[in-house]
């Protein structure tokens, strides 16, 4: 350590740089990985303020005085990006509903906000305590029901970690513990009002949820023209379009092929027709089908994979507890989503786009013409013998 530099949490200009050799040796990989990753991004670390730490606020003063400063600065680092994701991705494990989602997070916001009166009259250190093992409990609840990381990490901001080292020594440790159990619970309450504005969503129109992919838009009839209740095989059918592949229409406007473009043009006009009025939210299409794009209130999460995210919508919208039919001619798609246990619909051939006839071939000369049209063995060159 001699010849370097103390890391300053909230100055930058006082990390190593980004070579290994740089670090102090007791700096684990992860740790240095934290700290180049943040700094070579454009996000700055909050100054400290006056008063109770903010949620992105350095608390390295609740820190033993044992951990060496290089880990303070990447867990606060960790902690600060997290901090920026106020908003998650709710996406729900396969086999969990939105209701019992719903009745799940209002049980754990419950014991959240419940932990003063349960611990009321009780010491600094039952008071800390208490509060922990709640939060062990939801962080349990939490991952059992969502597949976002983020979501159960919301728990773990500054707060909880200058609570978990507080001492008898701490100004105010009640204020602080009420605090954030307030915060956490106030956060819970806004992921069910997500879920159950999501759940409206879902069940805005009747019909049997079908997901249409990319290919089955470029290459079969328009929407419009197809008999989707023939298709699926129920009476009333509800379209749904993932906002992927309307980007994906979007990039095929582009394409130097001209057929494909003019066929993404046509199509991302008469959606536009259809549902700027709704901004999204379902539309009829012909009698007995809806046509919507779903979108959320929340980030979006977008993969590299189209056909992930496409599948992840079909999981989302299985979520309101109906089934969902994927509508594809594509077949690395459909084996996927059987994996995933989505049930899928082999687009017929019946509407696919007629393709232009083949040019007739040129007229060949035949041993059989009639009109004194000479033989085939009379047109090839003689070869000697």
């Amino acid at each position: 350590m001699q010849g370097r530099s103390i890391v300053d949490l909230n100055d930058r200009r006082t990390w190593p740089s980004s070579p290994r050799t740089s670090w102090p040796r007791e700096t684990s990989n992860c740790e240095h990985a934290a700290i180049v990753a943040l700094a070579s991004s454009r996000r700055t670390v909050p100054p400290p303020t006056r008063g109770p730490p903010r949620r992105s606020a350095c608390a390295s003063r609740c820190w033993p005085s044992q951990v060496p400063a290089c880990t303070r600065a990447a867990f606060h680092c960790c902690r600060t990006t997290l901090a920026y994701r106020w908003d998650v991705a709710l996406r729900l494990r396969d086999g969990i509903v939105l209701d019992q989602a719903i009745q799940r997070l209002r049980e754990c916001a419950g014991r959240i906000g419940n932990v003063v009166g349960g611990s009321a009259g009780s010491d600094v250190t039952t008071h800390q305590n208490y509060y922990l093992s709640e939060v062990e409990a939801v962080d349990v609840q939490l991952r059992n029901l969502f597949a976002d990381p983020t979501v159960w990490g919301h728990l773990y901001g500054d707060q909880y970690w200058a609570i978990r080292v507080a001492g008898p020594n701490t100004p105010r440790p009640m204020s602080m513990i009420t605090g954030e159990a307030q915060l956490q619970a106030k956060h819970l309450e806004g992921l069910i009002e997500r879920l159950q504005r999501l759940q409206a969503r879902l069940i805005a129109a009747p019909g049997e949820i079908t997901v249409l992919d990319t290919h089955v838009l470029l290459h079969f009839l328009p929407p419009q023209q197809i008999d989707w209740r023939e298709v699926v095989s129920q009476n009333s059918v509800r379209l749904v379009l993932p906002l992927r592949v309307v980007e994906e229409l979007d990039m095929s406007k582009y394409r130097e092929r001209d057929v494909i473009a003019d066929r993404a043009r046509r199509l991302l006009s008469q959606l536009w027709s259809l549902l700027a009025p709704t901004a999204g939210s379902p539309a009829v299409l012909r009698e007995g089908v809806t046509i919507e794009v779903p979108v959320d209130d929340g980030p979006r999460e977008r993969t590299l994979d189209a056909d992930e995210e496409i599948l992840s919508e079909c999981e989302l919208l299985r979520a309101v507890g109906k089934p969902v039919t994927l509508v594809t001619d594509d077949t690395g798609l459909s084996i996927r989503a059987t994996a995933r246990h989505i049930g899928i619909v082999p687009m017929p051939e019946k509407y696919l786009r007629r393709r232009p006839a083949p040019e007739p071939e040129a007229d060949v000369p035949h041993s059989d013409d009639e009109g004194g049209v000479k033989r085939m063995d009379d047109l090839a060159p003689d070869v000697a013998t």
